[in-house]
Formats: structure tokens, sequence, C-alpha cells
């Protein structure tokens, strides 16, 4: 038997052992003394390829592979700069595996620690502790490690789904379209950030009110005729995921008006220029 086929044989039985082995089992300790013994292959992304040619292949054309930028990983350890020492990966890749970066539900090692690996490039992030990167950025072997908006959205629906229905309500924030099927808007890009942040709930800006008075100045004043309830924030009265009304008011809307106000139904006699304010 030669060895392309040795090499092959080996790839198919250790694709059907991965199958009925549990995808979820953490292997900290293990990658810990891993890295620690630093055995990398000398043939470096060449061996890999021998057994992983459609990721070699991705990754080749992306920026990760390209031995151009000096700050990628085909410029250094190539394929195990973000997966590990190679150990004795090749001749047993069951008892021997390489980190897996994916969402936890897959992936072999704790999020913390995948993270770690990526911030070794990509330090000027904030990633959330419980949450991989390639939860988000699943296609790292390809330009596609960036999300585009639809499937930015989709990632956030997928840890968030109390807000599936709420999006796809009558009157939404733009985030999908009509028929609530495809995505317009990606969450991060208008008001959240998607690698979390010092301000709950993931903020860009401790300004709370800064994302929407970027789309809609003429709220933002200063008027001469100002109403105490708008220095509250947007949020006390709007819920900008989608609701039920057409100028996306909270279904308890009255409730925060009568805090000051009293009357029942108050909204039904002003206007928006009375609430936010006015010259």
């Amino acid at each position: 038997m030669n060895h392309k086929l040795s090499a092959l044989l080996l790839c198919i039985s250790s694709i059907i052992s991965i199958g009925y082995a549990h995808a979820n089992e953490l292997k900290d300790d293990y990658f810990k003394q891993k890295f620690a013994q630093a055995n990398y292959s000398e043939q470096g992304a060449k061996q890999c390829q021998q057994c992983h040619q459609q990721a070699m292949q991705g990754f080749l054309d992306s920026v990760h592979g390209s031995k151009a930028d000096i700050g990628s990983p085909a410029a250094g350890l190539e394929c195990e700069a973000c997966h590990g020492p190679l150990g004795q990966h090749a001749q047993d890749p069951i008892n021997h595996p390489m980190v897996k970066h994916a969402a936890m539900e897959q992936a072999n090692l704790s999020a913390s620690m995948q993270n770690k690996l990526c911030l070794r490039c990509h330090g000027d992030q904030f990633p959330l502790e419980t949450t991989p990167c390639a939860a988000c950025h699943s296609d790292i072997h390809s330009d596609n490690a960036i999300p585009d908006t639809q499937k930015q959205s989709l990632a956030c629906l997928e840890c968030h789904p109390q807000l599936q229905k709420q999006v796809r309500m009558p009157y939404n924030h733009g985030l999908v379209d009509d028929k609530g099927t495809n995505i317009l808007q990606g969450c991060s890009t208008q008001c959240h950030a998607a690698h979390g942040s010092k301000w709950a709930p993931a903020y860009q800006t401790p300004n709370t009110n800064a994302p929407c008075l970027d789309c809609h100045v003429e709220k933002q004043g200063p008027f001469k005729v100002e109403h105490a309830g708008f220095k509250l924030q947007c949020s006390a009265c709007h819920d900008p995921h989608g609701t039920m009304d057409e100028h996306l008011l909270r279904p308890n809307i009255d409730k925060v008006c009568s805090e000051c106000h009293g009357e029942v139904n108050i909204l039904e006699s002003v206007t928006s220029d009375q609430v936010h304010g006015h010259n």
C-alpha cells in the first residue's frame, strides 16, 4: 500500500470516528500541554494539505493565507498558528486532535482559549468570554471570515432568540424586509458592538441615544421648548427591535407617560414635536 493511499484511509477512518465522538468535549488541559511542548511540523501547511485540501485551498486564497502579509498566519506557523502544534496528529488524529475553532456545540476548546489564539493577532478586539470568535466568524479559511450583513444578524439572533419574533413584527427597525425573511441591516453595524463593550447592552458608545440620533438628527436639539421626558433614553418609550406600533412605541407607553402626567391615553392628544421638543 503506497503512502498516499495510507494517508487517505487514515483521513477517512478519522472522519468516521470523529462523527461518533462527542463534538463538544473540551480538551483545554490537553491543548495547554500540547502548546507547551511546541512540537511543530517541519513541513508546515504542506503536511496539512494531504488531508485537508478543501480547507487549504480557501486558506491560501484568503488574507490569513497570504505570505506577503507579515502579520498573517501564513507568514509564520501557517495552519499551526491557529490550530496548534501538529504533534502526533498526522499519525493518530483521533487521540491527538488539533484545535477546532467553532461555536461551543462543535468546538473542542473553551471559548476563552479559542479567543486567546485569535487575539494574538487581533489584539484590538474585545471578545466575549463565553462566545468564541468562530461562532460568528465561522468561515475562517476564506475571505468571508467577516460575516456579511445577513449572516451577522442571523448570528446575533441565534444567541438572542427572544428577538426572533420581535424583529419580524409589522413595524420593525428595518432589520428584516417586509416578508420577514431577508436581513437588511446588521445589528452591530448600527447600534451594538459585536465584540462586546463596557456599556450594556453592548452599545458602541456610553451615550445610549447616540445610535438613534445618528439617523434621527431632527430629534437631537437643543430646542427652545424642551420636554423633560426626552432626557430619558429613547428606548424608554421606543423599542428599536420592533413593535405593533408604527412609531415603535412600547406596549406599555401609557404607563411611561403617566409617571409624570397622570392622564390616560395622553398620546392621543400630543404631537411628535411636543414629545421630543421643538423651537
